[in-house]
């Protein structure tokens, strides 16, 4: 059972955290339950963005714009999530699941490389992958910086705020 708390949710990405790269502080969840999402590095504020928002394409880091590059739709797969970015519908791979490889957006097949799970970490979540147990990881934090899996190593760089978004935000 999921229990979630009651919380305000802002029209858009651009309302719940403000114009700026600042680091998100209100309007985020304690519990991560199926739902549309904005999902920012605790350490910004900087967004998750589909990039090329196509099969293949890595993702980055950006300053939060409100574009559709930057909601993640999440949906519960048995006891795991997928991922799914609302520009392109294709959504989160691990692609080699192996640490320091960049994970991609691929069509939806429903194998554990597109499955993941939600770990509390440090003031928001660790996003693990259910196939190889590696976190998503923002290596260096920068504006177009590169998106790569890596052990679990408890920093800040690992940890992800989710805001979440009304659904007709789409």
């Amino acid at each position: 059972m999921v229990l979630a708390l009651p919380i305000a949710r802002p029209a858009t990405a651009q309302q719940a955290v403000g114009k700026t790269a600042a680091p998100v502080a209100s309007a985020a969840v304690t519990t991560i339950t199926a739902g549309d999402y904005s999902i920012f590095s605790v350490q910004t504020g900087l967004a998750l963005d589909g990039g090329g928002n196509a099969q293949r394409a890595r993702l980055w880091l950006y300053p939060s714009n409100g574009t559709n590059d930057q909601i993640w739709v999440i949906k519960p797969i048995g006891s795991n999530f997928t991922i799914a970015n609302v520009e392109s519908g294709v959504v989160l791979d691990g692609a080699d699941n192996t640490p320091g490889s960049e994970p991609w957006l691929w069509t939806l097949n429903s194998t554990s490389d597109q499955q993941w799970t939600f770990q509390p970490a440090d003031g928001g979540f660790l996003i693990k992958s259910a196939q190889s147990g590696l976190v998503i990881d923002a290596l260096h934090n920068l504006p177009k910086g590169p998106i790569c899996l890596n052990n679990i190593h408890n920093m800040p760089e690992q940890v992800w705020k989710f805001v979440p978004l009304p659904t007709a935000a789409k």
